[in-house]
């Protein structure tokens, strides 16, 4: 798949416990990174299809 445009999208889902569940993680930039930081709670999921 090199050269050919490929969107992705990932998902973050809180868990009951608080947990994080991120499916199809992408590469992350600072903004989300500090958005998942913010929240104080751990990813406790990861889903890679």
């Amino acid at each position: 798949m090199v050269g050919i445009p490929f969107a992705t999208r990932m998902t973050v889902v809180r868990l009951r416990d608080g947990g994080l569940w991120l499916h199809s993680p992408v590469a992350a930039r600072d903004e989300l990174v500090a958005a998942v930081e913010a929240n104080g709670v751990p990813v406790t999921y990861v889903l890679f299809p």
